[in-house]
């Protein structure tokens, strides 16, 4: 027995001496490279994605006291605040970078009402001892990769702290992550931990460069555009996204490995770190796109129809409990459709039910096709990199939470604390400055002056709010009414649209799109009342002209909305769209010249322009110029080829000449392309009868 231990001990001293020979080992390596000049691939480096080009966010100028200033670059403002900063910091200064997207940026606001701003204006009253630097190097839309990607910039104009707020802009940009999937999490932060080696860095670098193949199983690095490039930017609303459960997970697993990669960026250049837990308006903002799931069947899905619309009424009646029933049920049969999920949780809050109407909430955010507010996943995601770190983290979510219960019965986060769907109003953004200011005091980093108080604060916020006019207010509103309007929510944007005409007063920018918004919440007659008072005072806009011709021909109006198509041509004599639809007009009113000259006006200005070349084509088959209506469909087909309306009128030309076989040739093309349009049916049907006929 006692020889048995001695053996044990001895292989445990061997085993512990041949460690610390490794160790010892990898130490030196390490050292050595370090004296090399090898960087760990994570302080420079994002292991998933790469950029094209490098322009700087700050450039170097001479200030009129013969210092230097860095200043932004002048083609990063369409995305930064305007800042400025000293080249060389003073000794006393305490320089801390505000990081992250649009939220850190401020919107819909600015720099002023920016957590980093209402920092800015705390600081030097809590704590004059020191010169505090604020900057504010939020990015509108930037995703962490692009967030980590500045730090590694700014780390060279001696940065003290970052405050890191990101975690809204993860699924705006489209990248590939290849065979990511097939990796395990704890083997890709795994790869993300030893990336912060020298050794690691030093001998993937000798591979790559002695060209040794790409692992099947690893993913190929996406290449980025300098800047944003947003997939919202370049289609209308959320409609290109798509569910990817798989997507989704890569995404959040390179989120959390872009906050490991920022902490080591910070210790690298001797700054310390700090991470804010994003938040989300879960009660007033409904999904951006919902879909149903995969394998839904005809019969399923008619009967989760009829169960989601009588929800609906019921919700709308106010039948809270009612409607929860109904929804319960459509649950059962699709869980997996997000704006379902909101709804339920309008009605559970209705009954006052709030920690169900919050989980209610959460989950439509989760199953949300158009990801723009941070799943529920991230904050953990968060705390989980914080913790193996040890990096301190403001949890932005208790931090309202106690604001909501300080003046409400629930803490369900809505429009008290938001302005659209990511945004914190300005109140928000204090109440998390003077967190992130308290946390400074528990670190030690500042020391409250003896005045620093209640009272001080109160005058300080006064000041703050005094600085912005009506006009910032309504410009602010204008902003995040746009956002919503983009992403097809027409009543939020319509109600941000009138709160911004209260702060400014008559603007015919925002009556034009409290218009718009009105038409498309089913209201054209409200929509015709605010086109009209948009054009009487801005009768410049043609976007509104045209949108006001347009209804009121819908109404019967011809006389009314061929002036205002007028009006149009007045600032745009080329304007192939206002041209199209007056030769429709004036051919309703028997004005044949007057018609035909606006088609070909049109025409001249866009030649291959769909709409008035249909409509050209069928004025000139009810004038029986067949021939020319003719080579005017011929045209009109080889730009679209798969319009069902094109082939029908092109079909009825053919039938007005006779030939049957051609007309029921693209009768049946149009009810190819779709199998709805009855009149294309109808026409065929008459076609046939009347080939058959001797």
């Amino acid at each position: 027995m006692v020889e048995g231990r001695r053996i044990t001990a001895g292989v445990f001293r061997q085993a512990l001496y041949l460690l610390t020979i490794l160790i010892l080992f990898f130490a030196a390596l390490e050292l050595v490279l370090g004296l090399v000049g090898v960087r760990p691939q994570a302080s420079h480096e994002d292991p998933l994605v790469g950029f094209a080009g490098n322009a700087p966010l700050f450039v170097a100028r001479p200030a009129p006291t013969g210092t230097t200033l860095m200043t932004t670059a002048k083609n990063k403002i369409e995305f930064f605040n305007e800042q400025q900063f000293p080249a060389h910091k003073r000794d006393n200064s305490y320089r801390i970078f505000c990081m992250g997207g649009s939220t850190t940026f401020g919107r819909p606001y600015s720099d002023s009402t920016s957590f980093c701003g209402w920092l800015r204006a705390f600081l030097p009253v809590a704590d004059p001892s020191r010169n505090w630097e604020l900057i504010n190097a939020g990015g509108v839309s930037y995703a962490s990769y692009r967030v980590a990607r500045l730090m590694q910039e700014l780390t060279q104009y001696q940065p003290d702290l970052f405050i890191v707020y990101s975690g809204q802009n993860e699924f705006l940009e489209e990248r590939s992550y290849g065979d990511l999937k097939r990796l395990p999490y704890w083997m890709l932060y795994g790869d993300s931990v030893l990336s912060h080696t020298r050794t690691y860095s030093a001998l993937k670098r000798a591979i790559d460069t002695l060209g040794a193949p790409q692992a099947a199983d690893k993913a190929p690095r996406s290449e980025l555009n300098d800047e944003v490039s947003e997939v919202l930017t370049r289609t209308i609303g959320p409609s290109s996204y798509a569910r990817d459960d798989t997507l989704k997970q890569q995404i959040l697993t390179h989120y959390g490995i872009n906050l490991g990669r920022m902490v080591t960026i910070a210790r690298n250049a001797g700054a310390g770190i700090m991470f804010v837990e994003p938040v989300v308006n879960l009660k007033d903002m409904s999904p951006f796109k919902s879909t149903h799931r995969a394998g839904l069947g005809n019969a399923e899905r008619r009967e989760w129809d009829k169960l989601y619309q009588q929800g609906n009424l019921r919700l709308q009646a106010g039948a809270a409990e009612a409607a929860l029933e109904f929804y319960d049920q459509a649950v059962q049969l699709d869980e997996r459709y997000a704006e379902l999920h909101y709804r339920r949780g309008r009605a559970l809050f209705a009954l006052g039910h709030y920690q169900a109407a919050e989980a209610a909430f959460w989950r439509a955010v989760d199953e949300d096709i158009a990801p723009l507010r941070m799943p529920s996943s991230m904050p953990g995601l968060i705390a989980e990199v914080a913790d193996w770190h040890d990096v301190p983290v403001i949890d932005y979510d208790q931090v309202l939470r106690r604001a909501y219960l300080r003046r409400y019965d629930h803490a369900v986060f809505g429009n008290e604390f938001f302005l659209d769907h990511v945004h914190p109003n300005i109140e928000g953004h204090r109440l998390l400055a003077l967190q992130l200011l308290q946390q400074l005091i528990d670190q030690g980093v500042v020391t409250p002056a003896p005045t620093w108080n209640p009272e001080r604060i109160t005058r300080i916020t006064a000041e703050v709010i005094a600085g912005l006019d009506d006009r910032a207010h309504a410009k602010a509103l204008v902003t995040a009414g746009r956002l919503m309007d983009w992403a097809g929510k027409f009543d939020e944007a319509h109600h941000l649209f009138s709160k911004a005409l209260e702060k400014e007063g008559p603007n015919g920018f925002v009556y034009g799109m409290l218009g718009k918004t009105a038409f498309r919440n089913g209201k054209p007659q409200q929509a015709i009342d605010y086109y009209r008072k948009a054009v009487a005072v801005a009768p410049e806009m043609g976007w509104v002209q045209r949108a006001l011709g347009g209804l009121l021909a819908r109404n019967g109006e011809i006389d009314a909305a061929i002036e205002h198509y007028r009006a149009d041509l007045k600032l745009d004599a080329d304007n192939y769209f206002s041209h199209d639809r007056i030769a429709v007009l004036l051919a309703s009113r028997g004005d044949a010249q007057g018609a035909e000259d606006h088609f070909k006006q049109a025409l001249r200005s866009k030649p291959d322009y769909g709409p008035a070349l249909l409509n050209y084509m069928v004025f000139l088959g009810r004038q029986e110029r067949y021939h020319e209506a003719e080579a005017l469909g011929r045209q009109l087909l080889e730009t679209t080829r798969d319009n069902a309306v094109a082939h029908n009128n092109f079909g009825i030309i053919m039938a007005q000449q006779g030939d049957f076989e051609r007309a029921i040739e693209h009768f049946s093309e149009a009810l190819r392309i779709n199998p709805k349009l009855r009149e294309a049916a109808d026409n065929l049907a008459q076609a046939q009868a009347k080939r058959a006929s001797p």
